[in-house]
């Protein structure tokens, strides 16, 4: 290869047979001084500056004449590289032979993991004088700003330390691994045949092949008893890693593939799909060409994967190798019947084998008799596997070597709900957090993020073997009840309240349906909102529970009104009225006067609208929230009827009685209303300064539904003061409607950008 020169590490000149190294202090720097400003000539007087500083020789240019000499010397071609000219000295090479300039024109080409990828450590190391010190510091910000730029995910487990065997199967995966698509399944679709073992081997051998990152995650195809993880919840997992902030992530699942697949557009990432289920599963996550993915199930999973590679279960070498690496050879050795026993119960499963070795390992002192003795007490076949593997007894002996806290702590989060569970989670479910330590040292759970702890599927399949612990769920359901952290924790507490539903946990069904819907309605979290809304309706029931079958058929009226259901909407808003005129509940009865006034307001019926308006305002206890709410909904329905002085009042009055109770969300909302009653009256300009005011306040609080209505507002009074920016305004909107799935938003924009 052609000669290069290294500025970013330890300065020095790069050969074809590697870096070769400058040993004299002084003529690093003269390398480093004349490269930095390659083909450029630089006066003597420079050049001893950079190269001495203040430690200047008794005769500074006879000394510079001496390097030079020197450095040509080193550099073997005469005066070719490094010319006198005018009164000084400038080396002549490529720009891009030069670490340094290289690294910019990377950089500056939008190249920035390539760029990075120069850098052997701090730059000119070596070289000690005022002018490289201050060049040093300048190019650390460099390399520091050029990191800011790139958000690079690094998801992927720790690599497995143990690993031996699959030489054949990694060669495959060198040749096929390159922006296509591969599916490693084993042949008889066994759990734990090593399949995420040979992926990440492969994935952190091969790490530095894909510099823009690596995503990770575990589709749990096989869980024994729940579902597998939905795309949308992994697509989640995936925006958050690659930058995009909570509250802009998309709640729709194809506006969320699309998103995705636009954020890893044209970069080098590699994506590794743990433990799918079916293609149906693993499409939506493919981010197209360009990245690599490794795709690993126990089915194959068809064309949609391209290459496929089955695995098999490990020798009867490779497993002694395996289990020698964790034990000794010579404790192998020295009770040969012993160690064989051990192998043949593990059958070549590495997952078996990596247990048995982690328990053989911490007792080194005992003799593996005593071990294989304990695996041949109740050797069970993995249901629906193999039954040559077993890991029943396997998980069992392990379990056993566990404190008592933390066996206790294994059995319990066996009834975690969802894909993983938090660190608080774990503590309310197991009342011991400082068990799950203990845990995870054992290889029993993993912390796969910071506070968040997940099994194997198939070692959770043991722990939930065992007998169920009622007061565990019921923390666990409680613990999601009081959760405030909604944006972490509402895909675990929507499976909470369907696992509640179905397992006869019918009270916290449906109160865990009351905990999230505001939030749902607010941040356009519409997923299976109306299926989920009804089994906790039908465990509201299940209770007899008045205020709970009142309270969830509101909620499920709102989440109908979401879906574009007004009719049925109604019929569960009027069933709500009822249910709390008999309880006597005035503040709710006056709540469900005004859905139902807003739900045939949708439908056009005004009189029915503003009829309901005024019955909700009738109460004279009512919070002021409510009553500010129904005022700005009725103005609404008042404007649109041509009566704009009574709409006017009415916004001013509900502002008036929110200021004293200090709602910015609310404020946001009225904001919204009293402009559209402006727009009514053409005072287009005033009408304009409250819509901005709104959306202020609306997009401070994170109120999404809030923002995107505001927004197809303001473009509807921009088309009508003849504004070219309505369009715009409408393609913001459509833009949030069709993250939340809000189908009357989306027809709203779609009807401003045509009309637009």
């Amino acid at each position: 290869m052609a000669r290069g020169f290294v500025l970013l590490g330890e300065v020095g000149i790069h050969t074809g047979e590697g870096v070769a190294a400058i040993t004299q202090p002084r003529l690093r720097g003269l390398l480093a001084a004349l490269l930095v400003d390659v083909n450029t000539v630089l006066s003597c007087d420079t050049l001893v500056d950079r190269v001495w500083g203040d430690d200047l020789p008794d005769h500074p240019r006879a000394s510079l004449r001496n390097h030079v000499a020197r450095l040509r010397a080193l550099l073997g071609d005469g005066d070719r590289t490094i010319v006198s000219l005018a009164g000084g000295y400038l080396l002549r090479a490529e720009p891009e032979s030069v670490d340094l300039h290289r690294f910019r024109l990377l950089r500056d080409a939008g190249r920035g993991s390539e760029a990075l990828a120069l850098w052997s450590g701090e730059a000119l190391l070596g070289v000690h004088t005022p002018w490289a010190d201050g060049l040093r510091a300048r190019l650390h910000a460099e390399r520091l700003a050029t990191r800011r730029d790139l958000v690079v995910p690094r998801q992927l487990p720790a690599a497995p330390l143990s690993f031996v065997g699959r030489h054949d199967d990694l060669k495959r995966l060198d040749a096929v691994v390159g922006g296509g698509t591969v599916a490693i399944s084993a042949i008889a679709g066994t759990g734990g045949v090593g399949k995420t073992w040979l992926a990440l081997r492969w994935a952190h051998d091969n790490a530095a092949c894909f510099p823009d990152g690596q995503l990770y995650a575990n589709l749990r195809g096989f869980d024994p008893t729940g579902e597998p993880v939905a795309a949308t919840v992994v697509l989640r997992s995936f925006l958050h890693a690659l930058g995009v902030p909570p509250q802009d992530i998309p709640h729709d699942e194809d506006a969320r593939t699309a998103l995705f697949r636009t954020l890893v557009a044209g970069r080098k990432i590699l994506v590794v799909l743990d433990n799918a289920r079916d293609a149906a599963q693993v499409a939506a996550l493919l981010p197209g060409g360009g990245c690599g993915v490794l795709v690993t199930s126990r089915n194959d999973l068809g064309d949609v994967t391209g290459e496929r590679l089955f695995v098999d279960c490990l020798s009867e070498d490779e497993s002694r190798r395996l289990l020698a690496h964790h034990v000794g050879a010579q404790r192998l050795e020295g009770e040969p019947e012993e160690a064989s026993k051990l192998l043949r119960y593990c059958a070549g499963l590495p997952l078996a084998l990596s247990i048995v070795a982690t328990r053989a390992a911490q007792h080194p002192e005992f003799p593996l008799a005593a071990l294989s003795t304990e695996l041949t007490d109740g050797l069970e076949a993995l249901d629906g596997d193999d039954p040559s593997a077993s890991l029943r007894a396997v998980l069992a002996s392990s379990c056993r070597a566990l404190s008592p806290r933390a066996a206790k702590a294994f059995r319990l989060l066996g009834q975690m709900i969802g894909p993983d569970i938090s660190h608080a989670a774990a503590a309310a479910l197991c009342g011991d957090p400082g068990a799950l330590a203990e845990l995870e040292t054992a290889h029993l759970v993993e912390q796969h993020r910071p506070g968040r702890y997940r099994m194997h599927d198939l070692v959770l399949k043991y722990a939930r073997d065992a007998e169920p612990d009622p007061a565990g769920t019921r923390r666990l359901l409680d613990f999601y009840l009081r959760s405030g952290q909604l944006d972490d924790e509402i895909d675990n507490i929507v499976a909470a309240g369907d696992f509640a539903a179905a397992h006869g946990w019918h009270d916290h069904a449906w109160r865990l349906a009351n905990v999230i819907w505001y939030f749902r309605y607010a941040r356009g979290y519409s997923t299976n909102w109306v299926p989920s809304t009804e089994r906790a309706l039908a465990a509201a029931r299940q209770t007899g529970d008045a205020r709970g079958v009142a309270t969830t058929v509101k909620n499920l009226g709102v989440a109908l009104f979401w879906n574009m259901r007004i009719e049925e909407a109604v019929r569960c808003y009027e069933e709500a009225l009822d249910l709390f005129a008999a309880l006597g509940d005035e503040r709710s009865v006056s709540g469900t006067l005004n859905n139902l006034g807003a739900a045939h307001a949708r439908l056009g019926r005004d009189t029915e609208s503003i009829a309901y308006y005024e019955r909700a305002l009738r109460y004279p206890d009512i919070p002021p929230e409510t009553r500010a709410g129904a005022l700005g909904n009725m103005a609404l329905v008042l404007a649109h009827q041509g009566h704009v002085a009574e709409a006017e009042a009415n916004c001013l009055r509900a502002l008036a009685l929110n200021r004293e109770w200090g709602s910015d969300d609310i404020e946001g909302h009225l904001l919204g209303s009293l402009a559209i009653v402006l727009r009514a009256a053409g005072r287009f300009s005033e009408a304009l300064d409250r819509h901005r005011r709104a959306l202020a306040l609306l997009r401070s609080v994170n109120d999404r539904v809030g923002e995107c209505e505001t927004l197809n507002e303001l473009g509807e009074t921009l088309r009508r003061m003849g504004d070219p920016d309505a369009v715009a305004a409408h393609r913001q909107a459509l833009v949030l409607a069709e993250n939340m799935a809000n189908p009357f938003e989306i027809a709203r924009a779609r009807e401003g950008i045509d009309a637009g």
